[in-house]
């Protein structure tokens, strides 16, 4: 298909990916690299895909300034995953309470997911204005001995966003990916989220 009748997409979701980069998945979905087997035929045990997952450990360990004293973990589960991780390994006796502010979609699932495994509160909710825009840090209602305070810097469903992160202690946002997330405000590399 020639590049000029493809549609175009501005959706939320999937990005639109070059015309090139799909033929070269296209071609190998049924023979990947020359190994005579898809890469979705092989053994996750197998060195084949051994290989794959290496070279992409590697890649995106280089693309997202890794530092060598981490370690990149491939894990199923999505947002509702990450949301319940986020409580489960940081509530705990002394800091029992998350703070959300509640700016669209995610961050209102993400406190819904949190308060299943400890006390959440929304200390801002957007929804009062129609998601339009964000009230000022100072007037949010934080809580006492909060393990930390979630926000969505890209509410991409209901379309806003931090023009900057918010200038408390314990900070988490909804991507830590050194410079930002994409589509989000950018950082200095390796930035850290606890100031």
């Amino acid at each position: 298909m020639s590049q000029s009748k493809r549609l175009l997409n501005f959706s939320a979701g999937p990005c639109q990916l070059p015309v090139e980069v799909m033929e070269d998945v296209q071609r190998e979905l049924v023979d990947f690299r020359g190994w005579g087997i898809s890469v979705m035929e092989m053994s996750h045990r197998g060195p084949h895909f051994k290989k794959v997952l290496q070279e992409a450990k590697e890649a995106a360990t280089r693309f997202l300034e890794i530092p060598q004293t981490h370690n990149l973990l491939f894990m199923s589960g999505g947002a509702t995953a990450q949301f319940a991780a986020e409580a489960l390994n940081l509530l705990t006796p002394e800091f029992p309470r998350a703070d959300y502010a509640i700016t669209g979609y995610w961050s209102k699932y993400a406190m819904k997911e949190a308060s299943m495994y400890g006390e959440t509160k929304a200390v801002t909710d957007a929804a009062a204005k129609d998601y339009l825009e964000i009230d000022p840090v100072e007037t949010w209602e934080m809580s006492e001995k909060v393990a930390y305070l979630h926000y969505c810097e890209n509410e991409t469903i209901h379309g806003l966003e931090f023009p900057a992160a918010p200038p408390v202690k314990k900070l988490l946002p909804d991507l830590l990916l050194p410079g930002g997330p994409p589509g989000g405000p950018r950082g200095p590399p390796n930035e850290p989220f606890l100031q």
